[in-house]
């Protein structure tokens, strides 16, 4: 049994929805976890080869978690959801980071994030 057109488009702007709340919660939770780490580094004694790790991991976790809660109804395409909302966590935060430095350029390093955020994701 085929669905119709407007069931479709109903399951295309649900779908959507849960996407952008999914990423919503990963914006949230990194921003959370960087508050909390940031008084960490202030009030406590980390060292500062440890702040690309931590700050790497909270982004990844950011990601995973807010594709798990996006997949959680999904019947299909979880993987290619969760991917997309990996590319576009890191291209808010590539954007975030372009208006706060003037010197920002697309390197090596940063297409890996992109690429390791869609992976994430797609877990």
């Amino acid at each position: 049994m085929q669905k119709n057109t407007e069931e479709t488009n109903r399951d295309i702007k649900k779908n959507l929805l849960r996407l952008f709340a999914g990423l919503a919660i990963a914006v949230l939770i990194t921003v959370a976890t960087f508050l909390i780490f940031a008084a960490m580094l202030y009030f406590g004694n980390i060292r500062e080869k440890w702040i690309v790790p931590v700050v790497t991991v909270m982004a990844l976790l950011s990601v995973f978690f807010g594709a798990r809660f996006a997949a959680k109804h999904l019947l299909k395409h979880r993987f290619w959801q969760g991917v997309l909302l990996g590319v576009l966590y890191y291209l808010i935060v590539y954007i975030g980071a372009l208006s706060c430095f003037e010197t920002f350029n697309f390197s090596v390093r940063t297409a890996v994030f992109f690429l390791i955020g869609a992976l994430v994701g797609g877990l």
